[in-house]
């Protein structure tokens, strides 16, 4: 399937969203990429793109959870895992997190370890934590 593809420019220099649109103007995939290409987009619009997730059902609940989690939040793999009804599926959930074909959109960042950490993050703990930073900062305004 052809895709559409625009950039996203993300703030505090965490790199560039590529994005790509199915027919009907909907995120079907976005990935971390390194060179400019194609249209622009801003990332409130970008945020407020309606997003189509495959995926199975169990990844389907996480990605829908994990989009609750507020802007300038986060909250641990553990509560997501009872939000779908399996509070013992930690290693699960992070797993289903990685698989997330829409990153920033969906907002798997937003999830860390009960202890505080990070854990982990398809793109990377550094871009993880600069995410979460500046999520931080704008909605502390």
């Amino acid at each position: 399937m052809e895709y559409e593809v625009r950039h996203v420019h993300l703030p505090e220099n965490l790199g560039l969203l590529r994005v790509g649109f199915d027919e009907e103007g909907r995120i079907r995939q976005a990935i971390f990429a390194t060179l400019p290409e194609g249209l622009a987009l801003s990332f409130d619009d970008f945020m407020a793109l309606p997003v189509v997730l495959g995926g199975t059902e169990f990844q389907q609940a996480l990605w829908h959870g994990v989009q609750s989690v507020p802007a300038g939040e986060v909250r641990s793999y553990q509560w997501l895992a009872r939000q779908v009804g399996r509070p013992r599926a930690c290693r699960a959930v992070a797993n289903a997190l990685a698989a997330n074909p829409v990153a920033v959109r969906v907002p798997c960042h937003r999830i860390i370890r009960s202890d505080g950490g990070l854990g982990g993050y398809a793109w990377g703990e550094k871009r993880k934590a600069g995410l979460l930073a500046w999520e931080k900062a704008e909605w502390d305004k």
